[in-house]
């Protein structure tokens, strides 16, 4: 909180700022002499203190003909990095955040010339879909749109712009997930063979635990289990991935052996050591998943692909939505209920073994409560 200090017969707020690692004060001018009344102030400048320290220029009712809470100049960098500030205190993901800082470099790409936030209209975000549309995919657009519809409405729920612009997020037709069936997989592990035998383990392993492409090597195994912590995991809470196949769990620890989440040597940023070894990263299994499906001349695939194929897979056998969702990892079963859209009959096609594998076990079933009957 703001301090109060005396400065001849006025008062003013005293904030404290840290800048380049050395602390500034800054004294707002409470324009009064009546202690009570500079009280009240303080108060008020208290509640934009976050601001003030992000550098933001506020003008306070006492300080203006309009009798109002105002931003002046409020720029495009000073916004983003207050807006920014404040995410990172919520603790944010560093994924959510890297998300954000892409979104703000395009929007800069685009909206040269660091503009007050309040002169950003709906017409500079059309025109940066427009720039945006013949290099990037429309998801990746409707991505950077969400990330700036949101630093807008902060910035308009704490009164530091007077109205918002609209953002329209582009058109994307609903589709079903694209998996992998088994002829196609068959192919892909055939090519990865021919590169590294072990890349074929790796592809097994993501498509049978249906881990998302860094999980492997952020996560802690734990038993038979690889438990994600909430920080790292998409739906910021734990998740418990069952491990209980020796096969998946050899190749799990393997991975890891090989493989490190940051490029180069030197330090990460909390400081630690990067590891000093000739392995790969993590990034690496998706750029061979994709050399291996244009060997085998399969189009329009992409690594996570192996995430939703698991799915349609464990739909297939269970027929359970709210099973699948739990091992998804999914915040809600709405997320997983796409799934369960696709035909039945075309799954059933495209993974034939496991249709006689479920029909086994139906059989034994019907014999075992027949068996119980009897």
């Amino acid at each position: 909180m703001a301090s109060l200090r005396k400065i001849g017969k006025n008062y003013y707020a005293r904030v404290i700022l840290t800048k380049n690692g050395q602390r500034k004060e800054r004294a707002v001018p409470l324009c009064t002499r009546d202690l009570s009344i500079a009280t009240t102030r303080l108060f008020e400048v208290s509640q934009q203190q976050k601001s003030i320290k992000g550098g933001v220029d506020v003008s306070f009712p006492w300080m203006n003909e309009a009798h109002s809470l105002q931003v002046v100049e409020f720029r495009l960098d000073q916004a983003w990095q207050t807006y920014i500030d404040s995410r990172k205190l919520e603790g944010l993901r560093k994924a959510t955040l890297d998300i954000y800082g892409l979104s703000y470099t395009s929007l800069t790409s685009v909206i040269k010339d660091n503009p007050p936030v309040e002169n950003i209209t709906t017409n500079d975000l059309e025109r940066f879909k427009k720039v945006m549309l013949p290099d990037y995919s429309r998801n990746t657009i409707n991505m950077r749109l969400r990330a700036i519809r949101t630093f807008f409405q902060w910035l308009y729920d704490r009164e530091l712009i007077k109205d918002k612009p609209r953002v329209f997020l582009l058109r994307i037709p609903k589709s079903t997930p694209r998996y992998i069936s088994d002829k196609e997989f068959k192919k892909i592990c055939k090519k990865a063979r021919k590169i590294d035998p072990f890349l074929e383990d790796v592809f097994v392993f993501y498509r049978d635990t249906g881990c998302r492409l860094s999980e492997p090597f952020r996560g802690r195994i734990k038993g038979k289990y690889l438990t994600v912590a909430p920080e790292s995991a998409k739906a910021g809470r734990t998740r418990d991935i069952p491990i209980i196949d020796d096969a998946l769990m050899h190749t799990l620890v393997s991975m890891r052996a090989q493989t490190h989440l940051n490029a180069g040597n030197g330090k990460y940023r909390d400081g630690s050591l990067r590891p000093n070894r000739k392995t790969h990263e993590y990034k690496y299994y998706s750029k061979m998943f994709k050399k291996c499906c244009t060997k085998a001349k399969i189009k329009d695939t992409h690594f996570h692909d192996l995430r939703h194929t698991f799915a349609v897979r464990q739909w297939l056998i269970t027929g359970d939505i709210f099973w699948v969702s739990n091992r998804m990892g999914h915040a809600s079963v709405t997320v997983t209920e796409v799934y369960a859209r696709i035909d039945l009959g075309r799954l059933q096609q495209d993974f034939p073994k496991l249709v006689r594998q479920r029909l086994r076990v139906d059989s034994t079933s019907v014999k075992s409560i027949k068996a119980a009957a009897h």
